[in-house]
């Protein structure tokens, strides 16, 4: 039985919309495999996978999207069928980086055990880097050959399919992309990882011939950037994210000093690498697994902002060597960690559960 009668065996199951989670690559790179979101309240969720399960008689393989970890226990209970859970990460990974009080302790414990409980549910993990599978395997005691690694990647379909057409564009996009300056982006969420703060301490040194660019939606009313930079705190959609992409010169990674940053990897380095736009950031050994940022790409843990403007205006005043940045970063990219390629391994991971 060929991958393509094979896709028809999986069916993919979420507590969000299929978009909304990491397996959106694999499932995107499934044409054929079935895909059911799962509402309501405990008791709901259980019959709606139960449902869901009966409405598909042919699939073998139940496939959990991340960040929906807790059901894989349900469906342990009420199928005989395999169970992969493509967690990504832990979800106390997250609670741990909140777990300030009583009530943050009690969420990271709460995590915690029902990361423990879905991980051994699951015949199969599935988790976002080597680095992450180390961790996993000795912080929740999981078996090495239930593990494996599929690099969270990048639904590349949402991009090829209006390839070169320009749609829909905001205005304040388009006016970004029409900058006779050289454009430097920040594009996530203001968190411990980012060091959103040091580069808005940094905004006021940067040269008046770049054009920085922070495309967030949480940014405190504490983090004031300078009012050169362009700060987009809506949601963009595909098309202007593509945009913005193609036109950036250098993009910024992360520039926290959390643990974490050394095993997770931020949806922003794939679409960087996909894009090939060059990436400035933290060492990370988790990034170190895919590609070798140039140590110029490279910035110290103590970096202060002075000196992260200072970088940021040399590199960009050097086309040549941030030219040969992102060539390297794309190639990379499309050697280890493209859709095809983590669509094919998750066919080659799953071959053994199935019939």
């Amino acid at each position: 039985m060929g991958s393509e009668d094979n896709q028809t065996r999986f069916l993919f199951l979420s507590l969000y919309n299929p978009d909304y989670s990491r397996s959106a690559v694999i499932f995107s790179g499934l044409p054929k495999a079935s895909f059911n979101q799962i509402r309501g309240n405990l008791v709901a969720k259980v019959t709606n996978i139960w449902k869901a399960i009966r409405a598909n008689p042919d699939i073998s393989v139940i496939v959990i999207m991340s960040p929906s970890h807790y059901l894989t226990i349900f469906a342990r209970l009420v199928t005989r069928k395999h169970v992969i859970l493509d967690a990504g990460w832990p979800l106390s990974d997250s609670s741990r980086l909140r777990a300030h009080g009583i009530q943050g302790r009690i969420s990271l414990i709460k995590d915690y055990c029902l990361d423990l409980l879905s991980f051994h549910a699951a015949q199969i993990v599935i988790v976002e880097s080597e680095a992450q599978k180390r961790r996993t395997q000795h912080n929740y005691f999981v078996k090495e050959k239930k593990l494996y690694v599929i690099y969270t990647g990048l639904d590349e379909k949402k991009y090829a399919q209006h390839l070169g057409v320009v749609t829909n564009i905001g205005v304040d996009i388009r006016e970004i992309v029409k900058s006779k300056k050289q454009i430097v982006l920040f594009r996530g969420k203001n968190n411990p990882e980012s060091g959103l703060e040091l580069l808005a301490q940094a905004s006021s040194s940067i040269s008046s011939s770049i054009q920085l660019v922070v495309i967030s939606s949480n940014i405190p009313k504490n983090i004031v950037f300078d009012k050169s930079t362009i700060v987009v705190s809506r949601f963009i959609n595909d098309d202007e994210l593509r945009e913005i992409y193609e036109s950036s010169a250098l993009t910024i990674g992360q520039l926290g000093n959390t643990p974490r940053q050394q095993w997770t990897l931020p949806h922003k380095f794939f679409e960087s690498a996909f894009f090939g736009v060059a990436y400035l950031s933290k060492h990370t050994t988790a990034i170190a697994e895919i590609t070798i940022i140039p140590s110029d790409l490279l910035v110290t843990e103590d970096i202060e902002a002075k000196e992260l403007a200072e970088k940021i205006n040399a590199l960009v005043a050097n086309k040549d060597k941030l030219e040969s940045a992102s060539e390297n970063l794309r190639k990379d990219y499309q050697l280890s960690t493209n859709q095809e390629i983590a669509t094919q391994s998750f066919l080659r991971i799953s071959q053994g559960l199935l019939p």
